[in-house]
């Protein structure tokens, strides 16, 4: 699920610059991150309930920051209006709130699964596939980031105005 929720968004983008049939629908990101939190926490009460009465330090830990993640990522996917209609979170403030969550998870997954490739025991064949699964994201991520700057090179004209496509 964290695979598919970081690759999806990326993937469509990529498609639909080649194909613009293929276009995404506006609130695909937002059922992704949704999804992704679900899963997530689905994982951080696997790893805490068998400990509920007595827990570890480091599983305690991780719920706490792992479900803060979660809460940040959650909150920011969707804007909380006012009754008014006024957002709660402006759009540029919840963009930076879910940037930082997702780099904090990308983070600590990147240092966990580097930390059992290389700690005392032999690395194990599903962290070698995690952590390839995550270049490959990442690598996902590049090409979206590629084909959203040729596509905003391609929106200029010789004379430097913005024309509609």
């Amino acid at each position: 699920m964290f695979f598919a929720a970081l690759v999806a968004g990326p993937a469509c983008r990529v498609a639909a610059y080649f194909i613009p049939s293929l276009t995404p629908p506006e609130k695909l990101s937002r059922k992704l991150v949704w999804g992704f939190c679900v899963s997530y926490g689905i994982y951080l009460l696997s790893v805490f309930l068998p400990d509920v009465i007595r827990p570890s330090a480091g599983a305690s830990l991780m719920v706490l920051f792992g479900g803060s993640v979660v809460l940040v990522m959650a909150l920011t996917a969707a804007p909380l209006n006012l009754p008014g209609g006024r957002a709660i979170i402006p759009a540029n403030v919840r963009r930076v709130l879910l940037a930082i969550a997702s780099i904090y998870f990308w983070l600590c997954y990147c240092l966990m699964a580097l930390a059992r490739i290389s700690g005392p025991h032999r690395p194990d064949d599903f962290y070698g596939l995690s952590l390839c699964l995550m270049v490959v994201g990442l690598l996902a991520r590049y090409a979206d980031r590629w084909v959203s700057h040729k596509g905003a090179e391609g929106a200029h004209d010789s004379s430097g105005a913005v024309t509609a496509h």
